[in-house]
């Protein structure tokens, strides 16, 4: 029943959000305000697990393949198509989810909901809107560090394994695997995956605004935030998907 009530919220906002796309007001600061509480917490998170992942295909493909080029084309192929993707995702759906659901929860407790509609601001315009932006704005951002940061461990280690040619043929063999179209086409699927986890997180904040509302409680659900994570993310997992077709 909860999951049918999200989808229906989903839905819901997604059909105000289009309705509302000629009469949108942009609010710079609000949209500032949410980059800066979810992209630099991601960072070490990203820095970490990319380079950790990384660090592991690569050992274990240099098991396998001992000539440079082809554990290039190999690890192109096992790390740059999806590994960044599914982790930026489900880091990014962690964030947006405790970030948004934290704070719709602040905003009901202090009236601040009921104060944006007596100013006449809608909370299309001032939360979903800049939220989606930043999903839009962030997801890709996240992508290149992670793409830096696991390209950067595999040449440091094919350096220690190979000379200084066989290191070239190793990024000629990642370079075969990823051009130019290819990079461009992982980037716009990471604007769609970021709006899909923007939004689907929103939607589910709305849990605490719900339950407060009906029981006079101010603590926030413990569990919310790890259901929109998980829903955001997999939600967003069925978009790489259906775009991967």
């Amino acid at each position: 029943m909860l999951l049918l009530r999200r989808c229906l919220y989903l839905g819901l906002f997604l059909g105000q959000f289009f309705w509302r796309i000629p009469r949108l007001k942009f609010y710079p600061r609000a949209l500032v305000q949410h980059l800066y509480q979810v992209g630099p917490p991601l960072l070490p998170s990203v820095l970490g697990l990319n380079g950790l992942l990384s660090l592991m295909i690569m050992h274990v493909l240099h098991l396998a393949v001992d000539q440079a080029e082809p554990l290039g084309i190999a690890f192109a192929l096992a790390f740059c198509q999806q590994v960044p993707l599914i982790v930026c995702a489900g880091l990014l759906a962690i964030q947006l989810a405790a970030v948004s659901t934290q704070e719709l929860l602040e905003y009901q407790q202090n009236q601040q909901l009921d104060v944006l509609r007596w100013m006449g601001i809608s909370a299309i315009d001032y939360l979903l809107f800049p939220r989606l932006l930043a999903g839009f704005i962030l997801f890709p951002l996240l992508l290149i560090f992670a793409f830096t940061i696991g390209l950067c461990t595999a040449t440091l280690m094919a350096a220690q394994q190979y000379n200084q040619g066989d290191v070239l043929l190793f990024w000629g063999g990642i370079r075969s695997i990823l051009s130019l179209r290819t990079l461009i086409l992982i980037l716009m699927k990471g604007c769609c995956l970021g709006l899909t986890i923007a939004l689907t997180g929103y939607t589910w904040g709305q849990t605490p605004l719900e339950r407060s509302e009906r029981s006079n409680q101010t603590d926030l659900d413990r569990w919310t935030p790890a259901q929109a994570a998980i829903s955001a993310w997999g939600l967003a997992m069925l978009c790489n998907v259906a775009l991967s077709l």
